[in-house]
This record gives C-alpha cells, structure tokens and sequence, in this order.
C-alpha cells in the first residue's frame, strides 16, 4: 500500500508529500483472526472430531457473530468501541464452540477435573481473543482478559449449576432454562468481583455504595443475559447433534429422559 499525504498549501509547499509505503496482508480485514484459526484446530485436532458432525458447530458461531454484525448497525458506538464489542461476541462464540469440540477430553473422572479442563478452555480463548483483535500487552489487554475471562467462567458455571439441579436427569426445556438463569446469576458475581478487583488495584473505593450495588446488579443482568443467549444456540444444536449430545451427557453427568434416548455417537 502506498501512502501520499496532500493538502492545498498554496505558495508555502508543494499539494503532496513524501510517499509512504505500508505491507497490507488480506487477514488484516478478517477480524479475529486467531479465534478462527482457534476454532478450526479445536475441529480437526481432536481424532474424535474427524467427522463430518463436527461441521454443526459453525452453525451458531457463525449466527451469532452475524447477529451481532445486524445489532452493531443501529448502536450508538464508534469504530473503536465496535471493535471491542466484537471481540467479546465472537471470543464467546468460539470459547462455547471450545467447549463443545473439547469436553469429550475432560468428561470422564472428577466433576473437579471437568470444571478445571472447562475453565482452562476458556480462559486461553479468552486471552487469544483479546490478542486477535491487536489490542496488546498492557493493563488495558489484562482488564479486557478479565472481563472476557469472567464471562466465559459464568458460561462455565452456568452448565455445571444446571447438570447439579437437573439431578442426573437430561429434561431439554429444564436445561435451557436452568442453563439460563445459572448463567445470568454467575454473571451478577462476576461483575462484583470483577469491580472489587479494578476498585483494589486502582487503590479508590467509590461511595454510594447503594447505587454502586443497583447499577453491578443491573449491569450484569444484561450482560449476563446477552452470554446466555449467546449459549442458548450452541445447546440447541448440542441436543440435536449424535456427536455433542453425549458429550453434554458425559460432563454434566447426565442421563437421557426416557423420551429422549441419546442418538448413538
């Protein structure tokens, strides 16, 4: 790409200047590059993925980062703010997708093991996800690794607290809804604790710490509603899928209703 700064000076300097040249690869255009590159090795890794079954997954990632792409249009927010947004949608696609191409590594032993295994899928997207999209090393990228990592932990917990209540028993509608409110619950602690971390480190506690407590719980049940509906597809599709059905099975610990038999692997 070449460069040429221009501008009318009139008889102070010529109307252009010294040409600049810049090197434009094509995947600077595709944001979130490394998430995608993510996704496709968390596909084709796995010798348990090798199937065409696996294709499925793109359905919701690819929905939901278009969906998002629909809404960006008629926010209020400029390019930057936009970018930033963008990185938390599909840095939570991809780290849901993770889970579902990954679980079968960590279902089977201690419910401790599966959680650690879960929460270290999402945390490492988290931090690839922030990476992506060229935000940097800095306190500004280890804030943006925090929140995302909350998130993702709030997707986390809020399938191990539906797996606990649903008792063994795998009932769709109960899973989606229990699923839900977990999500939308762990996602309220997250932003307490993710405001006691920041109002730590940056050594000034605000007062009125009753409206501080109204706008963390409203906060975070919006945020927390937007992570669960970026989940609800990808349990949609798991539940109809032979390959991620049994998956979810397997770390939830969870047996199929007797109208709901698992479809074989």
């Amino acid at each position: 790409m070449r460069i040429i700064p221009s501008g009318d000076l009139g008889g102070l300097g010529p109307t252009e200047g010294e040409p600049t040249l810049c090197t434009w690869h094509w995947y600077y255009c595709v944001p979130g590059m490394a998430l995608w590159i993510v996704l496709v090795l968390a596909m084709a890794v796995p010798r348990a993925n090798r199937t065409r079954g696996v294709l499925l997954i793109l359905v919701p990632v690819v929905g939901v980062y278009l969906v998002w792409l629909g809404v960006a249009r008629f926010l209020p927010f400029d390019a930057s703010e936009n970018e930033v947004f963008a990185m938390l949608v599909l840095s939570l696609a991809v780290g849901s997708a993770s889970l579902w191409l990954l679980g079968h590594l960590f279902a089977d032993g201690s419910w401790l093991k599966t959680l650690i295994g879960a929460l270290a899928v999402v945390v490492g997207v988290s931090f690839v996800g922030t990476l992506s999209f060229g935000l940097g090393l800095g306190g500004e990228t280890a804030q943006y690794v925090f929140l995302l990592s909350i998130l993702m932990a709030a997707t986390v917990l809020g399938y191990a607290l539906a797996g606990w209540r649903l008792r063994g028993r795998c009932r769709p509608l109960r899973l989606v809804v229990l699923l839900s409110l977990g999500t939308i619950a762990t996602t309220v602690a997250g932003m307490f604790l993710l405001f006691a971390v920041w109002s730590t480190f940056s050594g000034e506690w605000p007062g009125m710490v009753v409206r501080i407590v109204i706008f963390v719980v409203i906060s975070g049940l919006i945020i927390g509603t937007c992570v669960a509906l970026i989940s609800l597809p990808f349990v949609l599709v798991g539940l109809r899928s032979p390959l991620f059905r049994p998956r979810l099975l397997a770390c939830l610990r969870l047996q199929s209703a007797p109208e709901n038999p698992v479809p074989a692997a």
